[in-house]
């Protein structure tokens, strides 16, 4: 082969070695960002089940990859869906009905990934904090549940015990 078309293909070679090992490391790096998203999923899930356990009045069922809270004839069920993050949530016997819009849980970026509830879909889609009013929201709309009184917060200290001494 002449020298100028080698040096070619091991131009070309070359530039191929570095995609492939780029596409490698992009795969690696995505399972391994998805194997954290569903440990991630797996614990919240866990917390779930731990909090409708220390809530008590309600029959926690637990599965793999699944939570159900229920009480009386109405039903939560929490599931992991695809291969990250995200848990479909049905409120039984609501979700069965025609038109009962998506309900999810996944972790959002522009949150910290703090874990948000979004009922609807694309834009119309209404995201809140789940566990700052969305477990809330779920509890007293999906179980019927009564609203639990607002957290107490500290009194906040006066502004002159927060402004150092000159002396």
């Amino acid at each position: 082969m002449d020298d100028r078309v080698q040096e070619l293909a091991r131009r070309f070679k070359h530039v191929l070695d570095e995609v492939a090992r780029g596409r490698e490391a992009a795969e690696v790096e995505l399972e391994r960002q998805q194997a954290e998203a569903r440990a991630a999923r797996h614990k919240l899930l866990s917390e779930l089940a731990d909090f409708g356990e220390a809530v008590g009045h309600i029959e926690v069922t637990r599965a793999e990859d699944r939570v159900a809270l229920r009480r009386d004839e109405r039903e939560l069920v929490f599931s992991a869906e695809g291969v990250a993050d995200r848990v479909v949530v049905q409120l039984l016997p609501h979700s069965q009905t025609e038109g009962a819009p998506p309900i999810h849980i996944y972790r959002h970026p522009d949150a910290a990934m703090r874990w948000v509830l979004s009922v609807g879909e694309g834009r119309a889609a209404a995201a809140e904090l789940l566990f700052d009013s969305g477990l809330i929201h779920l509890l007293t709309e999906g179980l019927g549940l009564p609203a639990p009184m607002p957290a107490l917060r500290a009194p906040q200290p006066a502004l002159d015990d927060l402004v150092p001494d000159k002396g």
